[in-house]
């Protein structure tokens, strides 16, 4: 395996190889991140992530190191997993390696991924991934009208992007790699329909219900470990409170220097005043810290929220923290910051085991309320257990699912398993042309209508006369 990442582990295996390109973090460290000082919070517009997401991965290939395995030709890669975050700038990699590509989204299934290997699902009851809400199915009719006009603007702005931003950069970015193989570089839009798979970061009841081609297959969960062993002083912690721990982690992007500190102190101020432990994720040991507060650089979330006395989780609602808190029957509170947590909020609140409180600058005593509301009413926790049992409810763990995939792929290709509605134009895929063939067809009757009446009228009035 050659696993091209900013964030190599320090441990070495046989079968491994790591790709350095941890340099790319540190150019675009602030890029990830949300701005908490500016309150209320602003979401990323469209346009904003299709910028970002090229950029990320013009960064990869032009990174040093891509560069010399790209020109490497004793380099031997039977499958290539590419991470999509809105282009397709890295699907040329397995025209380089002359291997099958493999589509992976870190987040739940949305129309822009499932347009990789399938079509857009329908905006009758979908919604989009950085939508900042997520309407009730069935959707009113204003709400359908919404989602039509967003899904029409993504579509349109993808394909702009695609032909005037990404086209030109796949020009340069590949030009030596492919040739130096012998090959002439294929045209961009075959390249980016040619994925075999798309893996999804997802699995029941998390994410929306859509319906998914063969090529697609939800493998949320696969990043859980079995292993869910405390630390000794931690363990021993845990097992003698009283009245409940409850876990706060707003997610790797947000340091202490990202919380407005007002709303630090309030934070810590309305802490103090529950009966339960707060076990909470930050970088810092601020003064004045109340008792029953501990501050953590780095916590183990899995193993502490799968204790039995874990009775609320604090997060930001990324698809990672959802599912380790389903996998552990752990009820939510969620505090969406950017991307699709927004989303992934209103879907585990509708699913009954979690409630969703917007940053602000009260933000403190509505997430006290939304804590106090879950420890009273049972429901939350009685929801959380049986979203837990259903996540868990697999034919093999995701773990030996994902592998299973993969595997599948290097051996067969895959191509049996594509959609043929990838390659369908907009006129084939909304039937344009029978549509306006149907149109022709009623004008000419209706203009045959007419002349048998006018004809029928004059040979009325003819025998009248």
């Amino acid at each position: 395996v050659t696993y091209v990442t900013p964030f190599p582990k320090n441990y070495a295996r046989e079968n491994l190889t790591y790709i350095d390109i941890s340099s790319i973090v540190e150019d675009n460290a602030n890029l990830y991140k949300p701005d908490l000082h500016t309150l209320p919070l602003k979401t990323v517009s469209l346009r904003q992530t299709l910028q970002l997401g090229v950029k990320s991965s013009q960064h990869v290939l032009q990174h040093q190191a891509m560069q010399e395995l790209m020109l490497h030709q004793e380099a031997s890669i039977d499958v290539v997993i590419a991470h999509w975050y809105h282009n397709t700038l890295l699907s040329p990699l397995s025209v380089v390696f002359d291997c099958p590509l493999i589509w992976y989204v870190a987040h739940d299934a949305c129309w822009g991924a499932q347009r990789l290997v399938h079509e857009a699902t329908s905006p009758a009851y979908s919604t989009g991934v950085h939508s900042a809400r997520t309407p009730s199915i069935p959707f009113t009719i204003k709400e359908r009208a919404l989602q039509i006009w967003q899904q029409f603007y993504s579509g349109f702005l993808s394909r702009y992007y695609a032909h005037y931003v990404e086209l030109p950069l796949y020009g340069s970015l590949y030009s030596a790699a492919i040739p130096e193989r012998g090959r002439m570089l294929p045209p961009y839009e075959l390249v980016t329909t040619n994925g075999s798979l798309l893996l999804i970061n997802s699995h029941p009841p998390l994410g929306q219900s859509l319906p998914l081609p063969l090529n697609a297959k939800l493998v949320g969960g696969h990043h859980l470990k079995p292993d869910t062993t405390l630390s000794n002083k931690l363990q021993s912690f845990m097992d003698n409170v009283k009245d409940g721990v409850i876990y706060m982690d707003l997610g790797a992007n947000v340091n202490s220097e990202d919380i407005p500190s007002h709303v630090r102190s309030r934070l810590l101020e309305m802490f103090g005043q529950l009966k339960q432990q707060v076990l909470w994720r930050l970088d810092m040991q601020p003064p004045h810290r109340p008792s029953n507060v501990h501050l953590f650089r780095h916590a183990p979330a899995l193993p502490i929220l799968c204790h039995p006395n874990t009775v609320s989780f604090i997060t930001d609602g990324s698809s990672t923290s959802l599912m380790d808190a389903i996998q552990c029957g752990v009820p939510v509170v969620t505090v969406p910051l950017l991307g699709d947590q927004f989303v992934n909020a209103d879907l585990a609140v509708a699913r009954g085991f979690a409630k969703r409180v917007e940053f602000t600058h009260h933000f403190a005593w509505k997430l006290r309320d939304a804590i106090e509301e879950i420890l009273r009413n049972t429901s939350y926790r009685s929801s959380a257990f049986e979203a837990s049992k259903i996540f868990k409810l697999r034919p093999q763990p995701a773990p030996a699912e994902l592998l299973h995939w993969v595997e599948y792929i290097i051996s067969t290709g895959g191509r049996h398993l594509r959609s043929p509605a990838v390659h369908l134009s907009a006129i084939e895929r909304y039937h344009l042309d029978i549509w306006l063939l149907l149109a022709m067809i009623l004008w000419f009757l209706s203009k045959v209508i007419k002349v048998i009446k006018v004809h029928l009228k004059d040979d009325y009035d003819k025998k009248n006369d």
